[in-house]
């Protein structure tokens, strides 16, 4: 019955699995053997003595075996990693492998007691030893991992060992019944409901693997350095579908489209979350081809609901797995993040490659770094001067987030942001920016000098947080800086963020005296929607923009109207990443009001920046 139980279950094949099945097997046989051995014995039909000694000798040996692969079973799922596991096999293996050998070359004998069987002599003490060692040796992980133990782990491998230790204990008193056999089916199925319990790796809702299983499933192929393929699909319609036809129906439709993806047996299926869905496939290349285009074939074809017929929307992302190269929580983060991705940009399919792990590898450090920034309260901050092309002076700077790797290369101020933006980092990281920059700026005296603006990179997130007027001029009062001397230069991305509290924030600020840029200007038609609507007085051209030939006719048109639109509006216009002459003079013909980049002045430390200032800051050549 448990036999039964066990194969109508989906299971996932992992290496703990395969273990439970030997075990199982093992307590199978050992039971086929009890009955054929002891049917021999007291049946009427007299075989010789070497058979009667070998079914003894067979049965001796299966409970050794038996015991063997339950404790092998319990030592995998209290140390988790194979490795390790395969580490103790000797201390596991060489017992049973050497008990069996003295159990077929001890002398064995056998009585019958008022029709009940016992096994004697030299032998049958060798298997009750060899069971004794492998219940010592379950206490003895039982101690060691005690710290790292599941409480359902723990309470099944104690119950374990009580059974194990009943049966001996009887077994060994000769008592008038063998309860071997029965105490290896009871240890079975509370294994089984206990640790084993399949149930917990499906998803009540839909029947298929949950996510916990995914996880589970991964790592297990990680540490067998077996490659796959992962076919992430996210299917985006059904908040319609539900408003459309209701919840429950839209969850049945759900349940219909994993059932027909949990159909193709050749991989499996784990739903990750409420309707996104990863298909694992572990074959060859050739075959993964076939298993994707029944895949496709499967989300493209129609689903019924309430007698309609409806195509469901889906996303895919395709990632060839390589054995080595990843972990688990790499590959759930770059799943989420390109998922997100590509639902935002409405494509329906991407291929993730390595460079997509690498980027995320490098997103992840550059988090570290600013996290640990953060807690240190120690960040550099640099200055890029800015030209006036009417006064010939640089009578502004940009200031920029400087911050470097354990190898020293120096991180984007770009890269910084953004990713502080997506990690949440980016409050704590500008109070530190604004705190930095307000202390520089009044130690040295420099606003209202030589400096008539400073401008300060500000994300759309900070932007769009309560409080941040407020929190931005009690900075400024502390510090004793002028509003008017501050310009906040706000991100291409912040268009997304377009909400009352930005608003209210951006209007608060301008009232109280400071001004605001737009960054990476003309790089689509949001950042021209962004300053008809924004209070908005510098615009920054986008770097592609100041780099685009001067010879390409349509360029030059496109240019010039995002150029015109913005003079039109009444703001000045900053060349941003002007890197030579041939860009500078481009600039200066199309009269833009002020010149940022590497040919006129590079990003210079604190204390560059400062004899940079206090020289004469007319440029004659140009």
């Amino acid at each position: 019955m448990l036999i039964i139980i066990v194969l109508s279950k989906r299971m996932l094949r992992s290496f703990s699995d395969k273990m439970f099945m030997l075990m199982l097997a093992a307590m199978f046989l050992s039971i086929v053997i009890d009955m054929i051995s002891t049917i021999a014995i007291t049946g009427d039909t007299v075989y010789s003595q070497n058979v009667y000694e070998m079914g003894c000798r067979m049965y001796l040996s299966s409970l050794a075996v038996s015991i063997c692969l339950a404790f092998l079973y319990i030592e995998v799922d209290i140390i988790g990693e194979k490795r390790k596991v395969y580490r103790l096999f000797p201390l596991c293996i060489l017992p049973t492998y050497y008990g069996i050998c003295f159990i077929f070359l001890a002398p064995v004998r056998y009585r019958l007691v008022e029709g009940n069987l016992f096994f004697e002599d030299t032998a049958s003490w060798i298997a009750y030893g060899i069971c004794v060692y492998y219940i010592l040796m379950i206490l003895f992980l039982m101690y060691y991992k005690k710290s790292g133990m599941r409480s359902e782990l723990r309470k099944s491998a104690r119950m374990a060992v009580v059974l194990f230790l009943l049966m001996i204990i009887m077994e060994v008193m000769n008592l008038f019944v063998r309860v071997a056999s029965l105490s290896f089916s009871l240890i079975a199925v509370y294994i089984y409901m206990n640790m084993k319990n399949a149930v917990e790796h499906i998803d009540k809702s839909t029947g298929i693997f949950n996510q916990d299983a995914f996880e589970y499933y991964l790592k297990d192929l990680v540490e067998d350095e077996k490659s796959a393929y992962v076919l992430y699909i996210g299917f985006d319609d059904f908040k319609t579908i539900n408003t459309t036809f209701g919840f429950e129906n839209g969850r049945e439709l759900f349940k219909n489209v994993a059932a027909s993806l949990s159909s193709v047996y050749e991989g499996k299926v784990f739903l990750i979350d409420a309707y996104e869905i990863a298909c694992v496939f572990t074959g060859g290349e050739n075959e993964y081809k076939n298993y994707r285009s029944i895949i496709r074939y499967k989300i493209r074809e129609d689903f019924t609901v309430l007698d309609a017929h409806i195509k469901v929307p889906s996303y895919v992302l395709e990632i060839p797995v390589q054995a080595k190269h990843y972990d688990y929580a790499e590959l759930f983060s770059v799943m989420k993040k390109y998922m997100e991705e590509l639902v935002d940009s409405g494509q329906s399919y991407m291929l993730i490659e390595e460079e997509h792990f690498s980027q995320l590898r490098r997103q992840n450090h550059v988090r570290h770094v600013i996290e640990q920034a953060i807690s240190e309260g120690n960040i550099q901050m640099c200055y890029q001067p800015i030209y006036n092309m009417k006064t010939g002076t640089f009578d502004s700077a940009e200031a920029l987030i400087r911050l470097h790797d354990e190898n020293g290369q120096v991180i984007p101020s770009s890269m910084v942001i953004s990713i502080a933006d997506d990690t949440g980092l980016v409050l704590q990281l500008g109070e530190l920016i604004f705190k930095k920059i307000f202390s520089f700026v009044r130690e040295h005296n420099l606003l209202g000098t030589y400096l008539e603006k400073m401008h300060i990179n500000l994300s759309g997130v900070q932007c769009a947080s309560e409080g941040m007027a407020a929190e931005l001029l009690a900075g400024m009062e502390e510090y004793q800086i002028a509003p008017a001397y501050i310009d906040l230069e706000i991100r291409e991305r912040a268009e997304q963020l377009k909400d009352a509290v930005m608003m209210k924030n951006m209007e608060s600020v301008i009232g109280f005296g400071s001004t605001f840029s737009l960054d990476d200007y003309g790089k689509g038609y949001a950042n021209l929607e962004s300053i008809m609507e924004w209070p908005i007085r510098h615009v920054k051209l986008d770097r592609d923009l100041v780099h685009m030939d001067a010879e390409n006719e349509k360029a030059e048109h496109a240019l010039f109207f995002v150029l015109k639109m913005a003079k039109q509006l009444g703001m000045k216009v900053v060349a941003k990443g002007v890197e030579n002459e041939t860009e500078y003079l481009h600039m200066k013909k199309l009269n833009v009001d002020y010149i940022q980049g590497f040919y006129l002045a590079r990003v210079l430390d604190e204390k560059d920046f400062l004899d940079f200032i206090e020289k004469p800051l007319i440029i004659n050549k140009l």
